[in-house]
């Protein structure tokens, strides 16, 4: 476990890319023939293929730099019509425009969750008009719009009426990403009703954090776990916190220390939160043992206090 400056920092360190993030990198400019190629693919190829491509479309960064701010778009367009849903769950819009859901994420590879979010995207908006609000009118690397969207007339609270939707049902699970951080609040309240009920992907997720077998599996993927945290260490550029006591295999949470100032930022002391319980999302990565990069505070929520009793086996 770290602890000090005097550790070992075997773990990346803070200039380190992970291989995944490299390789996505490296990647990019292929990532366009390769979409289309997987869209003309016969059916099993293409349910194969699906979860890496879908997968990169979240991580691989558009060439302009990221929307950031707190604040969560409300500027809502003129109602457009949806004329179907692709494979990959963008809505095909009437004006010939693609909108990938801003803010949402399908945290499995399993082909049958997917299909499920599509299932539940066909049966709300399809043929139906939507209002979009974007964080940016600039297309992403793909050519598709990003953005919020709801069905007028149809939404009690108005905004991200379809993401809050598919957030319900368990379909996916809320994305923190540049230029939506400020409906994070809104999307996790969102979330609330299908991880009480274990609805969705929530019969999988959080994943416990002390199952390093079951998070490697997801090794590549969005994921989200939840743990006790062992121990909290501090780098010369890198924080952690570690699940484990053996650090070199067990999970971890790593932060820079501007990612650990705006978690500090919204009241949580990092340094004292050795013994308490979180629950993450991220996409993993092996780094000795499984591990998550903290970005943005969001990707943090801070459980309720319990005691020992209460915690069983935590």
């Amino acid at each position: 476990m770290r602890s000090g400056s005097t550790q070992h920092e075997m773990r990346p360190s803070a200039s380190y890319c992970s291989p995944l993030t490299s390789a996505c990198d490296r990647a990019a400019a292929s990532l366009i023939p390769l979409r289309h190629a997987v869209a003309a693919m016969p059916g099993r190829l293409r349910t194969a293929a699906l979860p890496c491509v879908v997968l990169f479309s979240f991580l691989v960064p558009a060439s302009a730099a990221p929307v950031g701010g707190t604040s969560c778009p409300a500027a809502y367009g003129a109602p457009v019509r949806v004329s179907g849903v692709n494979d990959f769950g963008d809505l095909l819009l009437a004006d010939g425009r693609t909108l990938r859901l801003a803010a949402l994420v399908v945290a499995s590879g399993e082909p049958s969750a997917r299909a499920e979010f599509r299932a539940m995207l066909i049966r709300e908006a399809a043929g139906r008009e939507i209002e979009i609000a974007s964080a940016s009118p600039a297309p992403d690397r793909y050519g598709r719009l990003v953005g919020l969207a709801r069905l007028p007339g149809h939404d009690d609270a108005g905004a991200a009426g379809l993401q809050r939707r598919a957030l319900g049902e368990g379909v996916a699970v809320a994305l923190p990403e540049p230029g939506y951080l400020g409906c994070m609040a809104a999307l996790l309240e969102a979330e609330g009703p299908a991880r009480v009920a274990r609805r969705g992907l929530w019969r999988n997720l959080p994943i416990d954090a002390r199952d390093k077998d079951a998070l490697r599996a997801q090794a590549g993927h969005f994921t989200i776990l939840e743990g006790r945290v062992a121990g909290v260490g501090n780098g010369r550029a890198v924080d952690y916190l570690n699940f484990g006591r053996v650090w070199r295999q067990d999970a971890t949470l790593r932060m820079t220390h501007d990612s650990r100032a705006a978690l500090e930022d919204t009241g949580v002391a990092v340094g004292d939160l050795a013994g308490r319980v979180v629950m993450a999302r991220g996409v993993v990565f092996e780094a000795g043992g499984p591990a998550i990069d903290i970005r943005w505070a969001e990707q943090v929520e801070l459980r309720p206090r319990v005691t020992d009793e209460q915690a069983g086996n935590w």
